[in-house]
C-alpha cells in the first residue's frame, strides 16, 4: 500500500491533535461508549508493550518488581473502571508467523520482523483522549524481556455499525 492511499484511508480519521467536535462524531458513528467516570464519550486505546530482550532476561527480584508494577497498575486503571484488558505475551521464540501469498498461507516460526524490540504484551484502556492515553501509557513498565523499551498508543475506533 502506497503512503498517498494510506493517506487517503486515514483522511477521516481525527489527527491526534483534532477537534474534540470531530473525534467525539467519528466515536459516536463507530459505537464507541459513554466513558465510565461520566465525562463524554471515551475512546479505546491500545497501549502496545515493547521490550528489548536481553540474555537471561530479568533476576527473580527485577521480574517480582516488574510484575507488582503491572497489578498495582491494573488496580488502578480497574478501580478507575477504565481497563479493558491487559496481557503479557509469551516469548518471542514462541511467535509463529503466517503470510499469504496467491491464497496459500506460508508460515515460518518466529516474530514477523527482526526488530531490537519485541511486542511483550497489551493493556486496553477506555481513555478520554490522547492526553489521558499518553498519561496512562507512561505508568507501563516496559522492561519485560530485560532491557528499557517503549509504548505504542493506538486508538481502537471500533467496527462501525454500518
Amino acid at each position: 500500500m502506497g503512503v498517498s492511499s494510506e493517506k487517503e484511508k486515514m483522511a477521516d480519521y481525527p489527527s491526534a491533535a483534532g477537534e474534540k467536535e470531530k473525534m467525539a462524531d467519528y466515536q459516536s458513528a463507530a459505537g464507541c461508549q459513554p466513558a465510565p467516570h461520566g465525562e463524554g464519550i471515551a475512546m479505546r486505546y491500545m497501549m502496545l508493550i515493547y521490550s528489548k530482550e536481553v540474555p537471561g532476561g530479568l533476576s527473580a527480584e527485577e521480574d517480582g518488581k516488574h510484575r507488582m508494577a503491572h497489578r498495582t497498575l491494573i488496580s488502578e486503571a480497574t478501580e478507575k473502571g477504565v481497563l479493558v484488558g491487559a496481557e503479557p505475551l509469551a516469548p518471542i521464540s514462541t511467535a509463529t508467523t503466517v503470510r499469504v501469498q496467491d491464497g496459500k498461507a506460508l508460515i515460518t516460526d518466529g516474530p514477523f520482523a527482526e526488530t531490537k524490540e519485541q511486542l511483550a504484551g497489551y493493556y486496553i484502556i477506555d481513555c478520554m483522549d490522547l492526553e489521558d492515553a499518553k498519561q496512562w501509557a507512561a505508568k507501563i513498565p516496559t522492561s519485560c524481556y530485560g532491557g528499557s523499551g517503549c509504548i505504542e498508543i493506538r486508538p481502537l475506533p471500533g467496527l462501525s455499525k454500518k
